[in-house]
């Protein structure tokens, strides 16, 4: 069979696709009583990643709920501090009014002492001010100029703003964790990658000179449990203690693979042709598709980074990153916004503000103890009690329930109109618990 047969019958067999895995997937059967232990998210750092000067963006992504900016600094040139000053500006008259700092300048700056502790005193003097308060130190390719970097940085820093938090950044494990693999699976894997590890390992030891350290979260919600323990017990032998953020955390899935790709290669790259091709007749298809996951896994992400205990998370991508190299490796970023190139809004944007609408004034979560591919949530300390849900294979569950009534309402996955509308379902109630069949798609519980 042609590529250009197969690419258009790719519609066909995503429709056979789906009807084969609702027809033969039958939902089992769990009932769940134990609630585990609650978590406080009172200080959750609900974030957005890398933003630019757009006024209309500002104001879109605090209306989607962003409390957090993150913003890059390359380089102390006065044209890019101006901008910056904008972005940072815009965002704050949008009332996002907390910003992380990533500072990934030229070695050539960072290696002059003199010189980088001198533009690091007039950075913070500006922009302490405006509302940064953690600044990102990127990392450099030896151990050793990090390590005297970092230092610098964490004294310098330190000097003008006593309050800022120095982020030991770049830390990342990919997609190694994310089908909960066997401790041999995990050798097999770390071992191309032993240099990366090695790194971690050392920089994490470098326990004076930074007060959190922040991981890649640009794999599936579900490596996020296991990197963070990785990182924790790293830190643990050290005898030391961080906050951890989650950052560079995408919300739509990569199409490139690497150890555990949720896509198979061969079809992500038919994917990925088909969401960059708009002649082609799979284009539409493909791209509602990907719509769909990248509003599933908006919320998933959000929420796991909440249940792991993480300070926050900075989640992207603002926009398309259309600039980046055309290739199926780096390619993904290229649809990865969350709103497109007009400021049209998607569904992950959608479920980025559903699920921050109800997180409003929420401090507590909690999680029945259920088996890894079943989540159930409990959300308390707000205006009303809600839960969230889902399950990575179909299932039939009860939830016990304190109310009268519920109502049920699905994470938008689909624009139905321009403005995220939403619909709530009722549902009744038997012996104070709710029967309700899950699946991939978060929903939201609401108890009245």
């Amino acid at each position: 069979m042609s590529r250009k047969t197969l690419l258009t019958l790719v519609p066909f067999l995503l429709a056979i696709g789906a009807f084969a895995y609702l027809l033969f997937s039958r939902p089992t059967t769990a009932t769940f009583a134990k609630v585990g232990s609650t978590v406080d998210i009172s200080h959750f750092g609900l974030g957005q990643e890398f933003v630019k000067e757009d006024p209309e963006l500002a104001k879109l992504y605090s209306e989607m709920g962003a409390q957090w900016a993150k913003i890059l600094l390359e380089n102390g040139e006065p044209e890019t501090l101006l901008k910056l000053d904008a972005v940072i500006d815009s965002y704050r008259i949008a009332r996002v009014t907390h910003f992380m700092m990533s500072l990934k300048l030229s070695p050539s700056l960072s290696s002059n002492e003199a010189e980088y502790s001198k533009f690091l005193k007039q950075v913070v003097a500006r922009y302490s001010p405006k509302g940064v308060s953690l600044y990102e130190i990127e990392p450099r390719t030896k151990v050793e100029e990090y390590q005297h970097t970092l230092q610098l940085a964490y004294k310098t820093i330190k000097s003008v703003d006593k309050n800022a938090q120095i982020i030991l950044g770049g830390v990342d494990l990919e997609d190694i964790f994310d089908d909960y693999p066997s401790t041999d699976t995990i050798a097999k894997r770390v071992t191309p990658k032993l240099a990366s590890f090695t790194f971690m390992d050392q920089a994490l030891g470098f326990g004076d000179a930074y007060d959190m350290a922040a991981f890649h979260f640009n794999s599936n919600y579900t490596g996020a449990y296991e990197t963070a323990s990785t990182i924790r017990a790293k830190l643990e032998k050290l005898h030391l203690s961080k906050p951890l953020w989650a950052d560079d955390a995408i919300s739509a899935p990569m199409l490139d693979g690497r150890f555990n790709p949720p896509i198979p290669a061969v079809i992500s790259k038919e994917i990925y042709r088909c969401l960059s091709t708009v002649s082609l007749p799979c284009h539409e298809a493909a791209v509602t598709a990907y719509r769909m996951e990248q509003a599933k896994a908006t919320v998933k992400k959000i929420v796991t980074a909440m249940e792991l205990g993480l300070a926050g998370i900075m989640l992207g991508n603002e926009q398309d990153w259309v600039e980046l190299p055309n290739n199926l490796n780096r390619g993904s970023f290229a649809f990865q916004g969350l709103v497109g190139p007009k400021h049209e809004l998607r569904p992950a944007y959608c479920a980025y503000q559903q699920l921050s609408r109800r997180l409003a004034g929420s401090t507590k979560l909690s999680r029945l103890e259920t088996s890894n591919n079943v989540h159930i949530y409990f959300f308390a300390g707000g205006k009303t009690n809600w839960s969230l849900a889902w399950s990575d294979n179909p299932v039939e569950v009860k939830i016990p329930v304190k109310g009268e009534s519920v109502s049920v309402t699905s994470t938008v996955t689909k624009m139905k109109d321009p403005n995220c509308t939403e619909t709530a379902k009722p549902h009744s109630l038997k012996d104070h618990s709710l029967a309700l069949e899950l699946d991939s798609t978060p929903k939201f519980i609401e108890f009245q």
